[in-house]
């Protein structure tokens, strides 16, 4: 093994104290044990399951783990792929808001303490699929959380406004003052139902259906496109 003295094969975690005593030799045999445990850590997707803005179910993750595995004499050895993990969106009963993961994002993973394989293939209730324990197998990635560039396009509440706003340049911005609609230049603002100005007053008029006086008597016509 490089950097390792000629006369060991390998060298472990043990300690100079590690055998002192009875208390030590079970905290050493303890760690030892929890150093199999997977619990939590960041990740990077490699590869996402669904199309982007698809509106189907949840897809899965491919994964890496960032964080090496260290030797007794510190050297690192890197994670490989972990394949397929759920991750989650926020969606309840029809409703979601479907922003899917992409590959290079950075995030955390949490590993459950049980095969979770059977539930996930079935949503329903289900004994393990296995007796393994803390797995990486078993890991559900929660979402970015480290790094990456600042969003293109975005949806953002803060204590008086929500604005919604695409990498085009449209917006829709609802503050103190109103509702604020900016459609990029040479864009075109397309509504496909009746718009009524004046809605809920005693004077609303429907922009398809309007007319106005007619100077020669009567009124104009429907508007034209």
């Amino acid at each position: 093994m490089s950097g390792a003295p000629n006369n060991y094969a390998w060298r472990g975690t043990q300690k100079s104290g590690t055998a002192a005593d009875e208390l030590a030799s079970s905290v050493f045999a303890v760690d030892s044990v929890l150093n199999s445990v997977s619990t939590a850590t960041l990740v990077k997707v490699s590869a996402v399951s669904v199309n982007a803005g698809a509106t189907g179910a949840v897809g899965s993750v491919d994964v890496v783990p960032l964080v090496n595995a260290i030797d007794g004499y510190g050297q690192a050895t890197p994670h490989g792929t972990v394949y397929k993990l759920a991750y989650i969106r926020y969606h309840g009963g029809d409703n979601a808001v479907i922003i899917d993961p992409q590959p290079g994002d950075v995030g955390l993973a949490v590993f459950a303490d049980r095969d979770i394989s059977s539930v996930k293939s079935t949503g329903k209730q289900a004994n393990p699929g296995s007796r393994r324990r803390w797995s990486m197998s078993d890991g559900i990635y929660v979402g970015k959380c480290v790094g990456g560039s600042d969003p293109k396009q975005w949806i953002r509440m803060t204590t008086d406004t929500v604005e919604i706003a695409n990498k085009s340049g449209n917006k829709i911005l609802m503050d103190e003052n109103g509702v604020t609609i900016t459609v990029v230049a040479g864009g075109t603002l397309r509504v496909t139902s009746d718009v009524i100005a004046g809605y809920g007053t005693s004077n609303p008029i429907t922009v398809q259906t309007h007319v106005h006086p007619d100077p020669q008597g009567g009124t104009t016509g429907l508007p034209e496109e």
